[in-house]
């Protein structure tokens, strides 16, 4: 019973949690997974519009898409040279490096 309950409340835990990928098509965004490198990231949606990764391949990034809104922002952050995760509907640019 206990072990039941448990499952449950860890389940509801991670239901709540955003997906690390997520994001409109029209921002390209799908195309990426978690794990992906700083270069096949660059490869799929270009050159960062702000941001670097830093000596330890950290880093939060921002690319620009425009949909039929208006301009809209993908932040990426990445660890150890890896993409960890990437969301749209951002209204500005990241500025801090993943924790």
């Amino acid at each position: 019973m206990r072990r039941a309950a448990a499952f449950i409340a860890l389940t509801g835990l991670a239901a709540c949690q955003p997906p690390l990928i997520s994001g409109t098509r029209a921002s390209g965004v799908r195309a990426l997974s978690t794990g992906m490198s700083y270069d096949d990231v660059v490869a799929v949606l270009g050159q960062p519009d702000g941001g670097a990764l830093d000596n330890t391949g950290g880093a939060c990034l921002t690319w620009y898409y425009d949909d039929t809104d208006s301009t809209k922002f993908i932040n990426a952050t990445f660890g150890d040279g890896e993409l960890w995760s990437a969301r749209t509907n951002f209204r500005g640019a990241c500025h801090e490096k993943p924790a």
